[in-house]
């Protein structure tokens, strides 16, 4: 039994390789990446102020991390996870947070870009939306 379902699970393994599909592991940014990861956390966050959001102001980034994932034919798309482990001001309160920003990019015509911005403080949900 536990052979049979071994088979399968390396079946299905090979069928989803080998169509293209790619998942890599979250992979902590430094340097330039880093630095250009902690651009989109301000455009994101100007973003939500934009759309009637709370003002949140960083005080500290203490980690990024980038996840990546591709699929290809039928459903063309990447999408791209940067989690964001911040120290953000809000009011005059400062709260430890998780932001995630999340892009995707639909090649299948007509292409399409979607962006989307989620921030946990403290554990509990506080705001989301797409841009």
């Amino acid at each position: 039994m536990v052979a049979l379902k071994l088979f399968f699970l390396t079946i299905l393994t090979y069928v989803y390789v080998s169509n293209g599909n790619t998942i890599t592991k979250p992979i902590e940014l430094t340097g330039p990446e880093r630095e250009a990861a902690v651009e989109r956390l301000y455009t994101g966050l100007h973003k939500v102020v934009l759309a009637g959001g709370p003002v949140y102001k960083v005080l500290r980034v203490n980690k990024v991390t980038n996840h990546k994932m591709s699929s290809y034919p039928p459903v063309d798309f990447h999408l791209s996870v940067d989690t964001y482990d911040v120290d953000l001001v809000v009011g005059r309160v400062i709260k430890k947070c998780i932001v995630e920003i999340r892009n995707q990019i639909q090649f299948y015509p007509p292409t399409k870009v979607r962006t989307w911005i989620s921030i946990v403080c403290n554990g509990k949900p506080e705001y989301s939306m797409n841009y």
